[in-house]
């Protein structure tokens, strides 16, 4: 049967990037078709056809969201078109990401009023990034949490030297970051993956 070896469960794939698909295969098996779902398996994109040998270049897509529960699958044909054996996908979601905060990503711990350099990684987008704007979540105990702006930018920097904002009381809270076109729509997003604290 056809096995697919690649991406099989696990990977984190930059949005836009050239990705190598790779699957093994029985000597009957000449041509391949290979897909992709962003959604778990509840729907299927093609990425080419009557693909031959057993690794395609794929130019991975560029969501406007990051995506948990992609899967890609391989199916193979016979010289005549008849299928060989069953359709083969990852074993287990792969992400494709848009953006991503590198730090802090969560578990730090933030002292009121000191510089911390906030860093992210932005990869492919649908059209060009004209805004990226920064947030932290304001926590504190009694208070209604809430975002709130750290900094807009009309470039992609990459990172920014951050005061940590004053606290009378320790609170958790994390960073999130919003990509925008020029017409003001969505690219992508992130939140740091758990949350750090601010400390007084």
């Amino acid at each position: 049967t056809v096995i697919l070896i690649s991406p099989n469960g696990g990977e984190k794939i930059p949005s836009g990037s050239m990705y190598t698909i790779k699957w093994g295969a029985p000597p009957e098996a000449v041509k391949f078709t290979l897909e992709y779902s962003l959604n778990n398996g509840s729907s299927w994109v093609l990425i080419a056809s009557n693909v031959t040998g057993t690794s395609y270049e794929w130019k991975v897509p560029t969501p406007t969201a990051n995506k948990t529960k992609c899967f890609v699958r391989v199916t193979g044909y016979d010289a005549s078109g008849v299928q060989v054996g069953v359709t083969d996908k990852s074993n287990a979601v792969f992400k494709i990401e848009v953006v991503k905060i590198i730090s802090p990503n969560g578990g730090e711990e933030l002292k009121s009023g000191t510089a911390y350099n906030i860093i992210w990684e932005a990869n492919g987008t649908q059209s060009p990034i004209s805004k990226v704007i920064l947030y932290y979540y304001y926590n504190p105990p009694g208070e209604t949490p809430k975002y709130k702006t750290i900094k807009t930018f009309t470039w992609n920097p990459g990172s920014y030297k951050w005061t940590v904002p004053s606290a009378t009381v320790a609170y958790t809270s994390k960073v999130k970051i919003v990509l925008k076109s020029a017409a003001g729509t969505s690219l992508g997003v992130d939140i740091s993956d758990g949350y750090f604290n601010i400390s007084p």
